[in-house]
């Protein structure tokens, strides 16, 4: 015998009400008390000669839209044990309109003949939730030649999404952005809206299943580090997620690992956003100085606040070791000279688990060279920051950590948070010198900063990346420093050489114009999305 999805009880007020076993939890369909009142007022058009009605339940809907309209009603629903039912209880006042509506269950609605039909279809959220799937496959069928093919569904995101956003528009997408939710909510939702694809800054796990629930293909474009999310095993089987990360080591090793729908996209500027920049005498006043970084200090990092103080000095030394090596290194090297012994060796005298449970397809080494790597990023910005401000007046944006190393140093001035679309502009045009330290842990990419300063008009100082020398040359659009005494002497001589300081932003910004947009970027990931879609059915 099939198991019960619905239980029917009484309400409150004497009508009824039921509860249905969703993800293997009873929830209530409708209100305890009034379960009328749960229905949501529609309104009908009135060219409309179908209605189609996404869901019976106790038939409250369709009493709704029968008070409004004589026209032609079709149900359609998942779940049969709801006619049967409203069928055997006749005090439910729909068991007598169910005769008089074509009602269609399971896969009946495909065979609707809608040829020159003028439909509107009624979609309710409190019966959607029962199978979202089963209703998002309907809404599939009624819209297929309609323009939401081109809908991409975006998640929130505070810095770069609406970047995105504007260049899918250029590109003829309509978008539609959505807060995080509860998942059970969002599979509604994005069901409801019927996208042609999902698209995230940053891979989520969450997103990747509402997409093989519904079979919408799922785009992601990860442009931090460490992703730990794209280390999960799940992801080599995932048969709708697309990824693309602004780090091509990170994409090398993860096809290596088995992912296959990976590609290498470095990030972009909006230029249209930033080149309309207009500066008030206020912001003259802000913003003005002679070096700035923008950036987290990093002080609050695992190794430095969970692993550090509980180690014995003998293996704090070992690391220290570990750590100078990387100081003198233009690579990552603490991935390769990590050993398992060190691993188990800290693990046991910290008590804290460099483990890779959650994410299987990276290594405890790799893990543990993760977290130093976080800590080594904290001591490269904390010295390279100290020694600019012994010479020069520096302001630094980013966490509250930055507080520590401005009390004994009276050139070093620490700005607060630097909000990301209008602060972080007038910053990047109104600093003699912007300087860049991307993490060593970013193999190969560069951080959004590289480019929005440039974008910005801005002059920037950078540490060495593969994609510094890949994507723009040094002395023309920008300048490389080799080590810390290279970088007081770039910063020397650029500070009273303007006019060549001028030059460099100008064709800086001419090339980021020219390769670098959003627009760019977005038309390369279509392309590649398409190519991978090729021959794929879509359910």
């Amino acid at each position: 015998m099939a198991e019960k999805m619905i239980r029917l009880e009484k309400a409150r007020n004497g009508s009824f009400t039921c509860q249905y076993k969703i993800n293997n939890e009873w929830k209530y369909l409708y209100s305890k008390y009034h379960p009328e009142r749960s229905v949501k007022e529609v309104s009908i058009n009135e060219d409309t000669d179908l209605i189609v009605m996404l869901g019976l339940g106790l038939g409250y809907e369709l009493l709704n839209i029968k008070e409004q309209t004589s026209k032609q009603i079709v149900v359609i629903e998942y779940d049969l044990e709801f006619y049967n039912i409203i069928q055997s209880h006749p005090a439910l006042a729909a068991s007598e309109i169910t005769t008089c509506t074509q009602l269609l269950f399971g896969d009946e609605y495909k065979e609707l003949n809608l040829d020159k039909r003028r439909i509107q279809v009624f979609v309710n959220d409190t019966l959607f939730q029962c199978n979202p799937h089963f209703y998002n496959s309907v809404l599939k069928f009624f819209f297929k030649n309609n323009k939401r093919e081109n809908i991409i569904c975006m998640m929130e995101h505070p810095t770069i999404l609406n970047d995105c956003e504007e260049a899918f528009i250029d590109l003829g997408y309509s978008t539609k952005i959505l807060a995080w939710e509860h998942k059970d909510t969002l599979i509604r939702k994005i069901a409801k809206m019927n996208p042609a694809f999902l698209f995230t800054i940053n891979f989520s796990e969450v997103m990747a299943l509402i997409s093989e629930s519904l079979k919408i293909p799922y785009i992601s474009w990860t442009v931090d580090t460490p992703a730990y999310s794209l280390y999960d095993l799940k992801n080599l089987t995932n048969t709708y997620s697309i990824f693309f990360v602004y780090d091509e080591a990170i994409v090398s090793d993860l096809k290596m690992k088995g992912i296959k729908k990976i590609y290498y996209l470095p990030v972009a500027a909006n230029i249209k956003r930033l080149e309309n920049l207009e500066l008030s005498e206020k912001d003259y006043e802000n913003y003005t100085s002679e070096i700035s970084f923008v950036g987290s200090n990093g002080a609050k990092n695992e190794y430095k606040s969970c692993i550090q103080k509980q180690l014995s000095l003998t293996l704090q030394n070992r690391v220290d070791d570990l750590l100078s090596q990387q100081s003198f290194s233009d690579t990552f090297v603490l991935k390769n000279i990590i050993d398992e012994a060190i691993v188990n060796e800290i693990e046991a005298e910290s008590g804290y688990p460099i483990d890779n449970r959650n994410h299987p397809l990276l290594s405890r080494k790799d893990k543990l060279a993760f977290l130093l790597g976080r800590h080594h990023s904290f001591i490269e910005r904390r010295d390279i920051v100290t020694e600019i401000s012994y010479k020069y007046r520096m302001n630094v944006y980013g966490d509250e950590e930055w507080i520590a190393e401005t009390e004994s140093n009276r050139k070093l001035h620490y700005m607060g948070y630097a909000e990301h679309f209008n602060e972080m502009p007038k910053i990047f045009r109104l600093s003699k010198i912007n300087l860049n330290i991307t993490r060593a842990f970013v193999e190969t990419g560069l951080p959004m900063r590289v480019f929005d300063v440039l974008g910005s008009k801005g002059f920037l100082v950078t540490n060495d990346k593969k994609d510094i020398n890949r994507l723009f040359k040094n002395g023309r659009d920008l300048v490389v420093y080799r080590d810390l005494k290279d970088l007081m002497e770039i910063v020397e001589y650029y500070m009273i050489n303007e006019s060549a300081r001028e030059e460099i932003i100008m064709r800086g910004f001419k090339t980021v114009k020219a390769n670098h947009t959003y627009s760019i970027r977005i038309k390369i990931m279509m392309d590649y999305v398409y190519s991978t879609l090729d021959g794929f059915v879509l359910e």
